[in-house]
């Protein structure tokens, strides 16, 4: 029953013309700016190594410049990537403009909210959710059906994405190395393939998505409003980081604990800036846990036990 339930819940937003609308929409903004940064004349960065030992020169010498823009961490990096020869991404036209491209998990994120807040509190609005809790079916079971569907959404358009931009940079930059290497840090200098870490990138992003689309469906569910549920969301996704930033001000342990404090695990295993130097992985992966516990039982209780008139 469940399947049936969310096969029905995959043809509603498939026949739907914003779904290919917003497919459309993913493509212009991927091809177009893999041909803006062709058009600026971003070329891979050749002479890294003749820039790295100036760097370090200088470094060493202690200009203020330099002491100011290159920390001890940064210096040891270019360091190790000239003695192993590990160029920098910027080496790589297309795995350059995939690492930039990454900005596209939020607007997956985005559509994703979008297309299963619709699945939840377009029933209501619309009225439709009548016939469907006369039908001998767990209400559970109907909740369940379409966050799957919504998550089915976001998979096909993640790896839509991840397709579109590699091929989309090879073709504009052309096509670099699978295996060439990636260098992070993470405590210590980390090396792993280039390609592993963008499989990485899209696959831990999925998991912020999985987390915010789950708290459109409990809105959605609580106030019955497609509008109320895509609003909140939204506003939480791009506000809640400004919002733990003022309270990590005020208490930083409590704002450890703060959803938009963990939810982006990619800054684990990528140069990206830690909201909170002090929040570890695991410690982010058990406050999320909890918050998608939370997410999942108030959306099922509001959602199973709120009576509808008939």
């Amino acid at each position: 029953m469940l399947t049936a339930i969310w096969k029905n819940e995959n043809m509603k937003w498939m026949h739907k013309t914003s779904t290919w609308l917003i497919a459309g929409l993913v493509t212009a903004m991927i091809v177009g700016a893999a041909l803006l940064g062709k058009w600026n004349g971003v070329e891979e960065e050749s002479q890294w190594r003749a820039d790295y030992e100036q760097a370090l020169a200088q470094y060493e010498e202690g200009g203020e410049q330099t002491a100011a823009s290159l920390t001890p961490e940064l210096a040891a990096e270019y360091e190790y990537r000239l003695q192993e020869n590990i160029p920098p991404i910027a080496a790589y036209g297309q795995w350059n403009y995939m690492d930039e491209m990454t900005l596209m998990i939020s607007f997956i994120t985005l559509f994703s909210i979008i297309v299963t807040s619709t699945l939840v509190a377009g029933e209501f609005q619309s009225g439709s959710v009548k016939l469907l809790f006369i039908r001998p079916v767990a209400r559970w079971k109907l909740l369940l059906g379409k966050y799957l569907s919504g998550m089915t959404f976001a998979a096909l358009l993640t790896m839509f994405t991840l397709a579109l931009v590699y091929i989309t940079g090879g073709l504009v930059f052309g096509f670099s190395p699978l295996d060439a290497p990636y260098l992070y840090s993470s405590e210590d200098l980390l090396e792993r393939s280039i390609a592993v870490h963008m499989l990485s990138m899209f696959g831990l992003g999925f998991v912020q998505t999985a987390v915010m689309t789950l708290f459109a469906v409990m809105i959605a569910s609580l106030f019955r409003s497609n509008a109320m549920a895509i609003g909140l969301s939204v506003f939480s996704m791009f506000f809640g980081t400004t919002a733990t930033a003022l309270l990590a001000q005020l208490n930083e342990p409590l704002a450890s604990y703060s959803l938009f404090a963990n939810n982006d695990l990619t800054v684990f295993i990528s140069d990206n800036v830690r909201q909170l130097i002090d929040v570890g992985p695991w410690f982010s992966i058990t406050v999320l846990s909890c918050y998608t516990l939370l997410f999942a039982v108030t959306a099922f209780i509001s959602f199973t036990q709120r009576d509808v008139a008939i």
